[in-house]
């Protein structure tokens, strides 16, 4: 256990003193830390949702935090009322998991795929988008088998063949793909893991 406490405590690589906080939570009571536990059920869940990453770097960095606030708005506008979205861009910390007395999730959204297929004076854009779900510690993702899940859709969109107009299809692609995603699985899954 002195393991455990010194790693959450002292180690300097952040996932390590996140792992190593849930892992001492866990076994001084059972449960992850961030954990809402009221007559042995959740109360529901504050879900974090960050930009896609560097990785995407086809992906000019507004529509990456437009699929950001699209994926937030589906869950404010869709997802049971013990589900809320933490404030800000980032995820939810362990003051704020604490205060409300829910339990952390994050979504990780990736631009998987942006291809573009010229055909005449058209062009072909497929997108494809993935949002990966884990539970939130307050400092870090807990991969927990049934409470992790990543999820994929795929669209396509025919466009124009300038610029601007392959640039607003290739938007309206990803944030039409990330919203029905949103709404189709990731609000089920969250809704699942509430109860």
């Amino acid at each position: 256990m002195s393991l455990l406490r010194d790693a959450a405590s002292k180690d300097k690589d952040k996932d390590v003193r996140g792992s190593a906080e849930v892992a001492l939570a866990k076994a001084l009571n059972g449960k992850p830390a961030g954990d809402s536990d009221k007559a042995g059920k959740n109360t529901g869940l504050l879900v974090g949702v960050s930009a896609p990453g560097k990785r995407n770097r086809n992906v000019p960095a507004k529509t990456a935090s437009l699929l950001q606030s699209t994926v937030k708005q589906v869950i404010r506008d869709k997802a049971p009322a013990n589900i809320q979205t933490a404030p800000g861009t980032g995820m939810p910390s362990n003051l704020q998991l604490k205060q409300k007395g829910l339990a952390g999730y994050s979504i990780v959204p990736d631009v998987s795929k942006l291809k573009m297929i010229r055909r005449g004076r058209q062009v072909l854009v497929q997108c494809e988008v993935s949002l990966r779900l884990s539970p939130w510690a307050g400092e870090g993702e807990v991969w927990v088998a049934d409470k992790t899940a990543t999820v994929t859709g795929s669209g396509t969109v025919t466009s124009g063949n300038s610029s601007k107009a392959i640039a607003d299809s290739s938007e309206e692609c990803l944030v039409a793909v990330v919203s029905q995603v949103t709404l189709n699985q990731v609000v089920p899954f969250l809704s699942a893991q509430a109860r």
